[in-house]
């Protein structure tokens, strides 16, 4: 298998050098990747696939370059001599080309695109990364045996993938359009493993810097390496899945959430360069991307706003979080607040701090995983949706675009909220579990970052 590893690495070289000798580096972008970003939709058991990275590199010539790595682990393991923790380093290089077809109503695009490169599995040492980071946010370490002792195994790896994506034109939106996109991914490595996935999804985007879509998908993963832990992972993330990508400017969002299995994996990155498209003119705010935290309960908070006018936005934000609620057995607490509203922006598109006031309205969900008797499954003991009402008052700095490149602003919001949702019903089960955040007043404070082609 090594010689054959050699040999793949000797065939990229030959065919991937001289094309990036005669082309330029058009993006780099780097997400860091963790089962915490739930969106309050998957639960967080921070197991099996539980920490990583995904670092890309795409040429003028259409030659891409990615590095992802993983950290699989399985704290309650029935068979703890077979190992519980798995490393895993994915290397790919390959082409991609786009083909355009373009209609009167409809713009087509077929993007076909292949890569090979090498799997290496085993001990990588990310132990010691994980352990340092929870060491840091005061988080129990996690100490267990490699499923292959100190062994590193390597494997070659093949992909293939295609994209069609049809955008159309929609009265009132001036800069950016929507778009219907249907992929396919296959992958395999002899000896480790393989699988393919199907996707559909909505999604809004411009030709540069400003991308949103949200869909479903079917996946399935099969492993051939005869290690437990490596094929518990790939069981979870087998079925119906639904994710979500975006890009506004320098940022970057990824998150996918495994039905069946409950099981989410994601994370926030960033890009560091642009298609040669002139976009230094301001572009319009047809829609825009909002990522902050809430204190005091420090949960992440999403959100996405479309233009509707001079001062009034049709907004939809999301806030999660979860914490442990006994450790023993990995009992913890899912609790996020969807809603949706309107929010009123006042001042001149001169003015560099603008006042804004919103009203919305949603469900916060609570929701309580353990492990099984037999510690075998994962079981959903609580969930629990509420109605909730909400109000935001609070400033928009920099909203007169002073902080912009290509065509994307940045600016930040500071806000204090208010979200009313009866808890009383709730009383004896908070008091069961111990569960936090769960007030029928709830006061907050909020601090965001705000991307969008116009603030």
């Amino acid at each position: 298998m090594r010689k054959a590893c050699s040999l793949l690495i000797l065939l990229l070289s030959t065919l991937c050098v001289p094309s990036l000798l005669t082309s330029r580096l058009l993006d780099l972008s780097f997400i860091a990747l963790n089962d915490a970003m739930t969106v309050g939709i998957a639960q967080n058991e921070d197991d099996l696939r539980s920490y990583g990275a995904l670092l890309s590199a795409q040429f003028t010539s259409g030659i891409y370059a990615k590095v992802e790595t993983a950290g699989l682990t399985m704290r309650e393991s029935l068979v703890p001599d077979e190992g519980s923790r798995y490393d895993e380093l994915l290397i790919d290089a390959g082409y991609s080309h786009t083909f355009t077809l373009d209609k009167k109503v409809i713009d087509i695009d077929y993007t076909l695109s292949g890569s090979a490169g090498l799997v290496l599995a085993g001990n990588l040492g990310f132990q010691t990364v994980q352990n340092t980071w929870h060491e840091f946010a005061n988080i129990p370490q996690v100490f267990l045996p490699y499923s292959q002792g100190d062994d590193l195994s390597v494997y070659p790896r093949f992909l293939q993938s295609q994209l069609v994506t049809g955008s159309f034109d929609v009265p009132g939106f001036t800069r950016t359009s929507p778009y219907l996109a249907i992929g396919q991914v296959f992958e395999y490595a002899p000896q480790y493993g393989y699988g393919y996935s199907v996707t559909a999804s909505l999604g809004q985007r411009d030709e540069v810097t400003q991308d949103l879509a949200i869909g479903i998908g079917y996946a399935a993963s099969y492993t051939l390496d005869d290690v437990p832990l490596h094929d518990l992972t790939a069981q979870s993330e087998s079925g119906i899945f639904m994710h979500m990508v975006g890009r506004m400017g320098l940022l970057d969002v990824l998150f996918r959430a495994y039905m069946e299995s409950g099981r989410g994996w994601g994370g926030i990155g960033f890009h560091t360069g642009y298609p040669e498209v002139n976009r230094e003119e301001s572009a319009s705010d047809d829609f825009s991307l909002c990522l902050g935290m809430t204190f005091p309960s420090r949960s992440m908070a999403l959100g996405f706003s479309y233009y509707l006018g001079d001062h009034i936005r049709l907004m939809f934000c999301n806030a999660f979080d979860d914490s442990i609620l006994d450790i023993t057995d990995n009992s913890r607490q899912n609790i996020s607040w969807w809603r949706s509203g309107i929010k009123w922006r006042a001042g001149d598109p001169d003015w560099i701090i603008s006042p804004f006031l919103s009203l919305s309205g949603g469900v916060r969900r609570t929701s309580v995983f353990t492990n099984d008797a037999l510690r075998e499954t994962r079981v959903r003991e609580f969930d629990a949706f509420t109605p909730l009402i909400n109000s935001e008052a609070g400033v928009l700095l920099f909203s007169n675009g002073q902080f912009s490149m290509k065509g994307v602003s940045y600016g930040i919001e500071c806000a204090t909220g208010l979200t009313y949702s009866p808890s009383d019903h709730l009383a004896d089960t908070v008091a069961f579990y111990g569960l936090e955040n769960i007030r029928t007043l709830d006061w907050y404070a909020r601090v965001s970052l705000v991307m969008s082609g116009a603030l």
